[in-house]
């Protein structure tokens, strides 16, 4: 039996990594390790549960990550929550100046 594959820890990710890539097969081997469900392409639906799952986990949330090919998603690329609140406090700093 294949060892258990574990979310990505958004706590082992520096600030400077904003935002990590997933790879499509990652995420389709979580998919199918948390709900049982076999899946061979990255779908909306899949991307939705990923999502919802990232953000349990501390992460902002997640993006499609598109392929120059349509309607071929390469992964899902995790939102680093910490990495987003200091971009926003960078922004805000500079708005008021």
């Amino acid at each position: 039996m294949a060892a258990k594959l574990k979310f990505p820890d958004p706590l082992k990710h520096t600030l400077d990594k904003t935002i990590v890539l997933c790879p499509k097969e990652e995420v389709l081997k979580l998919y199918k390790q948390e709900t049982g469900q076999e899946a061979k392409s990255l779908t909306l639906k899949i991307a939705k549960w990923f999502d919802a799952e990232a953000r349990k986990r501390g992460w902002a949330g997640c993006s499609l990550s598109a392929t120059t090919k349509k309607n071929i998603y390469a992964g899902c690329s995790l939102i680093n929550k910490k990495s987003i609140d200091i971009t926003l406090q960078a922004i805000c700093i500079t708005a008021d100046e």
